[in-house]
């Protein structure tokens, strides 16, 4: 080969790989910054790659297009309930995928059904590899659950790959499984460029003394009303601190503000919805510490931002949250209102 074939050969760009992406189970919150990070990680090292996001709700559909206008967003199953978005998944979501021309699938917690390319799954669902009791399955007896639960199982074993967001999923996935340990790999969940550079600026705003906040959700494993107890026992304890408890998160919160109620603390607790990064910035910023009861995690966004955002952590030392806080804020027991 001569010295001009050697120079064009260098200066032609290499083939593309197509990568499809399966973000129809996606909405707000962890699950969309996830899917971000990976966009923005994948063009910040360079990758040659030609991106195919398929996905159903309008807030993954239009956060995809607005932050990455290069990736291709195909909608499927725009706007349905969740039942039928689901009987499409498994009807037809394979075949158009297959039509795509991707090389490769990209898919969370599930393998898409009828889909012929290698499938790496991103295992992010904590709640799929937990043993319960008798008395538990019982308990909490939900046909889909179940269903959900063993689907996910399926995919650990039948995958080209599996990714899973911590040491502590990873381990617990293979435990029940019994699965080689030689498809499995760990890619712990990033924070943006942008939250990291804006955390190593000069901190200008001023804590309140009496602040607190927590990023949580409904479900039954977060505990909230270990929250809540806390900020009772805080307000018993130390009464001349103005106390109050800020928490961001999609409700419903009828239970809680029921509780608050009984707790005689409704006035003291705020429920502020879905925030975005620059809101949720401002409140780690403005508040004392930021706490986090939740008794099951498979990783741990919030305690991970916080900590960016440069705002204490008092966070329960149970599943994979010791992993993320590691000695960085103070852990205590599961429930343990006194402790925290």
């Amino acid at each position: 080969m001569n010295t001009a074939q050697h120079a064009m050969l260098q200066s032609e760009s290499p083939p593309r790989l197509r990568v499809a992406i399966n973000a129809t189970s996606l909405a707000r919150g962890g699950g969309l910054t996830g899917l971000l990070g990976y966009l923005e990680g994948w063009r910040a090292i360079g990758s040659k790659l030609h991106i195919l996001v398929f996905a159903s709700r309008g807030a993954v559909l239009e956060a995809v297009r607005l932050r990455h206008p290069d990736v291709e967003v195909v909608p499927f199953a725009e706007g349905l309930g969740s039942a039928r978005r689901l009987a499409l998944q498994r009807l037809s979501l394979g075949r158009k995928i297959n039509r795509s021309g991707a090389e490769v699938l990209l898919t969370t917690n599930f393998l898409v059904a009828g889909c012929r390319l290698p499938q790496v799954v991103h295992h992010r669902n904590l709640k799929h590899f937990v043993v319960l009791s008798a008395f538990e399955r019982l308990r909490t007896w939900r046909p889909l659950e179940l269903a959900r639960d063993r689907a996910a199982r399926s995919a650990v074993r039948s995958s080209t790959l599996n990714i899973f967001v911590s040491r502590f999923l990873k381990d617990s996935a293979e435990q029940l499984t019994g699965l080689d340990p030689e498809r499995n790999h760990v890619v712990h969940n990033g924070l943006p460029h942008t939250l990291i550079e804006e955390a190593g600026q000069p901190d200008t705003q001023t804590r309140e003394r009496g602040r607190l906040f927590s990023i949580t959700s409904s479900a039954e494993h977060k505990d909230n009303p270990t929250l809540l107890r806390v900020l009772q026992v805080l307000l018993r304890d130390y009464p001349d601190i103005d106390w109050s408890l800020r928490i961001a998160g999609v409700g419903p919160w009828d239970r809680e503000e029921k509780l608050a109620a009984v707790l005689g603390i409704r006035d003291r607790v705020r429920f502020l919805g879905f925030l975005t990064k620059a809101q949720l910035g401002e409140e780690f910023r403005r508040a004392r510490c930021a706490m986090f009861t939740s008794r099951l995690e498979s990783f741990g966004n919030g305690p991970l931002e916080a900590m960016a955002c440069r705002c204490p952590v008092v966070a329960v030392e149970t599943s994979a949250v010791p992993e993320v806080v590691g000695d960085a804020g103070i852990l205590v027991p599961p429930g343990g209102v006194e402790q925290f």
